[in-house]
């Protein structure tokens, strides 16, 4: 997964490239590739968020969590979508020590 920058054109991009993800997700949503994809995208927009504003990554979140659950639960076998799921949940981790 690409990270971002806290320069705010990358996320500028992400921001933009989202509806892009979800609409080719929304075409064909039981598709695990694209299910990832959307959630890659939502996880980096989260990255940003939780350098700049942790509060704003909380909207991003649960899309990607959702995502990758269901990739799971449609192989649960398969180690990257357990990789990706572990990252999400690492990313709630590093949400709520935030608001500590």
């Amino acid at each position: 997964m690409a990270t971002l920058t806290r320069d705010s054109q990358s996320l500028q991009y992400r921001l933009e490239a989202l509806p892009i993800f979800e609409e080719l997700l929304r075409a064909k949503p039981s598709d695990p590739k694209r299910q990832r994809n959307a959630a890659l995208i939502h996880k980096s927009i989260v990255g940003y968020w939780l350098d700049v504003d942790p509060d704003r990554a909380l909207a991003y979140l649960p899309r990607a969590v959702a995502l990758d659950e269901a990739r799971l639960a449609n192989d649960p076998g398969h180690q990257g979508a357990k990789l990706d799921l572990s990252i999400d949940y690492n990313q709630f981790g590093e949400y709520l020590s935030s608001e500590a």
